[in-house]
């Protein structure tokens, strides 16, 4: 008989749980990188047009006036892509914290798991033992009958061939 844990599909269940939220964490990450790197480029746009209006020689009132809209459009971008990187990271975070949850339920059914098959190996080999003890014992009342049985034919054969009798 075959060790048999009664709560294998509670234990399949949590894994397939774990394993989605292993995805949802990746996605959460993923989302995190998007946002930090649309950011990163902001600030590259925002670091050229300030490298741009600092290298020109003349003074253009009109370039001067539509790189400062630029730069209040660009400032206020940065403003929320770094609100939807804060938004994103609280995700994560949450989604990572919902994942050690998961993990740790997991790894409870596991230790039981693990548990109960050492205390099903442990009544197998007491049971077995006890089987082998039960043989061992028949062997050796078998053993004590032929030995008895062995006596007695030869006492018989004694009286038997006594002279005189």
């Amino acid at each position: 008989m075959a060790f048999r844990f009664r709560l294998q599909k509670v234990q399949d269940h949590r894994q397939r749980l774990v394993d989605q939220q292993s995805s949802r964490v990746g996605e959460a990450a993923a989302a995190v990188a998007r946002a930090r790197q649309e950011v990163g480029l902001v600030d590259e746009q925002m670091a050229a047009l300030l490298a741009g209006g600092a290298a020109a020689a003349e003074v253009d009132v009109r370039g001067m006036t539509q790189r400062r809209l630029w730069l209040d459009h660009l400032e206020k971008r940065r403003a929320g892509l770094s609100g939807q990187v804060a938004r994103a990271e609280e995700e994560l975070a949450r989604q990572r914290a919902e994942l050690t949850r998961l993990w740790r339920d997991l790894e409870v059914i596991k230790k039981l798991r693990e548990k109960k098959k050492e205390e099903w190996l442990a009544e197998d080999r007491r049971r077995e033992n006890q089987e082998l003890d039960e043989v061992g014992q028949i062997r050796a009342d078998r053993q004590q009958r032929a030995i008895l049985a062995g006596q007695q034919a030869e006492a018989a054969g004694s009286v038997n061939n006594q002279p005189g009798v």
